[in-house]
């Protein structure tokens, strides 16, 4: 039952916006809908009959894909009017490009594809250190004997690493009201890479997100994603799921750590800091007061023991990573932000019909920002429910 009178009030699809965690959402949802020709244009319309942003990204064999800047209650729905009419929004452009800029930051890339310079507008802040880059950071030699798929040895990681500079292409993809998008492709080897750097507008403003496209045909190898941060701390903060951990840089028994969804830089002064988000890597390590990285694929070189896990990780591998910048301590907004990442807003078509429930509804929310909701289930005794919380703040 998904909403009361929708025959009458919703004039075009209605696409119905799922949230699964435990607070409110504002974030920017991608939906695809089947349309027998491609639109002239998409106007959107919340709940409430107010027009939202929205962005055509492509259409192609009678699929449309596009974003919506949508807000929907804590593990519950809301229902959004799409209309195939209005102005144009489709917005791939494919211009050869080094830079990329919305409201909040601006991204410059050397001829190399990894990032020189990331700026904060609104904090005044450049995030790369002097003289470094943003980058995929590739280690050619990754040696594991015990225990290949579990271990990474500190000798490897105390390499140089060297960027991926092969075939160098960037390009422009998207430039639209929501979402601009930057395709870097590159190669080492037989190995593809592709990579877009997206950043919005609206409530996903401050989250640039980095959507990788790996094929990887490396053995013996290693890679990383390097963050050289222009900010220092000899503690990083790392996300364990139900709280958090601050650890200090790589010793020779704890250069290799796990965290969860993020991990946090924020420099000594508490002013500033940043965050990484990942939606399936959890190994980290810390070679310098300013710098985290995030392991990406592992492909090590055995010899007797567990023979067939040098093939780790050989093909197409998809993943994305997030950076999110911050002013002060407070990393609520972080771990929101990191929930979102893994668990988007989920959309799907429904048919127009009359409904109990009305256009949007709350099955369950906390009343404080500082508790997160992990699950909701009926107890299996009784008529009771179950539901597991989590303090957010440390406090």
């Amino acid at each position: 039952a998904v909403a009361r009178k929708m025959d009458t009030r919703v004039k075009g699809i209605p696409v119905v916006l799922y949230n699964a965690l435990g607070f409110q959402v504002s974030d920017v949802a991608e939906v695809e809908l089947a349309l027998p020709k491609k639109p002239k244009g998409i106007t959107v319309y919340d709940m409430n009959g107010r027009k939202v942003a929205a962005q055509l990204l492509s259409y192609a064999d009678g699929k449309a894909r596009l974003l919506i800047e949508a807000i929907v209650p804590a593990t519950g729905y809301a229902v959004y009017d799409v209309r195939t009419s209005g102005p144009s929004a489709d917005t791939r452009v494919s211009v050869d490009s080094n830079a990329l800029e919305n409201s909040i930051y601006k991204i410059t890339l050397d001829t190399k594809g990894d990032i020189v310079s990331l700026f904060d507008k609104k904090n005044g802040k450049e995030l790369v250190k002097p003289g470094k880059s943003i980058r995929l950071a590739l280690f050619t030699q990754n040696k594991s004997y015990m225990w290949p798929a579990w271990e990474i040895l500190k000798e490897t990681i105390d390499r140089e690493p060297v960027s991926i500079t092969e075939d160098v292409k960037m390009t422009l993809g998207e430039d639209g009201e929501l979402r601009k998008s930057l395709c870097i492709e590159k190669r080492y080897g037989e190995s593809l890479f592709k990579q877009y750097i997206r950043l919005y507008e609206g409530s996903r403003a401050d989250r640039i997100d980095f959507y990788n496209e790996v094929d990887w045909q490396l053995s013996n190898a290693l890679l990383k994603a390097e963050f050289p941060l222009n900010m220092a701390n000899t503690e990083a903060t790392y996300d364990l799921g139900l709280g958090s951990v601050r650890r200090g840089n790589n010793t020779e028994t704890a250069y290799e750590v796990y965290a969860q969804y993020w991990a946090d830089l924020t420099d000594r002064s508490g002013n500033y800091g940043v965050s990484v988000l990942n939606d399936s890597k959890y190994g980290w390590d810390k070679p310098a007061d300013n710098t985290i990285r995030l392991t990406l694929i592992h492909t090590p070189s055995t010899e007797k023991r567990y023979p067939h896990q040098r093939d780790l990780d050989l093909g197409v591998n998809h993943f994305t990573y997030s950076i999110v910048g911050h002013k002060g301590t407070d990393r609520s907004g972080v771990v929101a932000a990191s929930e979102q990442l893994n668990l988007p807003l989920v959309a799907y078509v429904a048919p127009k019909h009359a409904g109990s429930l009305g256009r949007t509804f709350s099955m369950l929310e906390s009343s404080t920002p500082q508790i997160g909701v992990r699950a909701l289930k009926k107890a299996e005794d009784g008529d009771g429910y179950i539901v597991r919380c989590y303090e957010l703040t440390g406090k």
